[in-house]
């Protein structure tokens, strides 16, 4: 096992979303947009974003550590029966540890 950094993400809105590529359309910035919204930009918990047919896994939307900036986001690598190496867990570091 192995943890790597993987990039950086910026943030201007004071909130980051987890979702796949092939959902960003112009839907997915409406619910985003109406999820932020209700909940508030200080709102601390996530949201989750449903498809329209009820159920969860659009996206999450959450609170971005101290508001807005540039996160470090880290993969951790393990070693994949009949797979290879691959990647088990993604972390976005919201407020660094000393």
């Amino acid at each position: 096992m192995r943890k790597k950094l993987i990039g950086k993400v910026g943030v201007d809105s004071g909130k980051l979303i987890i979702t796949d590529p092939v959902r960003i359309n112009q839907n997915l910035v409406d619910e985003v947009q109406k999820s932020m919204y209700k909940s508030g930009l200080d709102n601390q918990l996530y949201d989750q974003l449903y498809y329209n047919t009820g159920h969860p896994g659009l996206a999450v939307i959450f609170s971005s550590g101290l508001g807005d900036g540039v996160y470090n986001v880290y993969a951790t690598f393990e070693d994949i029966p009949d797979w290879g190496e691959r990647i088990t867990k993604v972390e976005i570091e919201l407020i660094q540890e000393d």
